[in-house]
């Protein structure tokens, strides 16, 4: 399953971004939280990976990071203008109706606007991270 999301991804018409919080990685890196228990090794693997795939991948996939201290967000995704999905636990709230798409959609550009790690730089950030992994 992981393979056919990568390979939808090199598809050349997709398109994906990605905006997620500074902490947020930062805790991955460090085991915090709910990673806490993965191994170091599967951290610093994943962390190459996405550096590795963000650097192959962009400009079609661009991953920014927002401070979350400033800025808060619940998971959601946009499908183009018809519809998009709040993650809400265990389950998503999937609208359809213009409105709604138009203010989640909006919501995530204000959050790409605030990124203080823009898509250019997130791989050598996601390398830079590596340092922070423990045991």
């Amino acid at each position: 399953r992981a393979l056919d999301r990568l390979a939808y991804i090199r598809q050349p018409d997709t398109e994906i971004e990605i905006c997620s919080s500074q902490q947020g990685l930062a805790g991955f890196a460090r085991g915090e939280g709910i990673w806490q228990g993965l191994s170091p090794d599967d951290r610093i693997e994943q962390l190459n990976l996405v550096a590795d795939l963000t650097e192959e991948l962009y400009p079609r996939l661009r991953w920014t990071l927002h401070n979350g201290r400033e800025v808060h967000s619940v998971p959601v995704t946009i499908f183009g203008p018809h519809r998009a999905a709040v993650y809400a636990g265990h389950m998503y709230l999937v609208f359809n109706t213009t409105e709604h798409i138009r203010v989640l959609t909006r919501q995530f550009d204000d959050l790409v606007r605030q990124a203080t790690v823009h898509a250019h730089e997130f791989a050598e950030h996601a390398r830079g991270l590596i340092s922070e992994v423990t045991s």
